[in-house]
């Protein structure tokens, strides 16, 4: 996001908020270790501050309409945006 944001780079980052490290927590389970793999359940996040402290403008979403509506609009970008997509556990 920093070098975008330096950059003043046109691109759209879409973060899929489910408020866990998935991808390590179904690692761990294919390894076959039974239980939760410590330190992923990271519960409500809010990717917005971060992204601003980058420099990256950044919005929720608040809908799949919403959601639809902004990745439409990636390409009138003039600049770096994030979008953070709340999911539903």
């Amino acid at each position: 996001m920093w070098s975008a944001a330096r950059q003043n780079t046109p691109v759209l980052f879409v973060v899929m908020n489910n408020g866990v490290y998935r991808t390590l927590q179904d690692t761990y389970r294919a390894m076959g270790v039974q239980g939760t793999c410590p330190g992923t359940e990271l519960g409500p996040l809010d990717f917005t501050p971060a992204a601003r402290f980058f420099g990256v403008d950044a919005i929720r979403a608040d809908s799949a309409d919403h959601v639809k509506e902004l990745v439409a609009g990636a390409s009138d970008l003039t600049g770096p945006l994030l979008v953070d997509v709340p999911l539903r556990p």
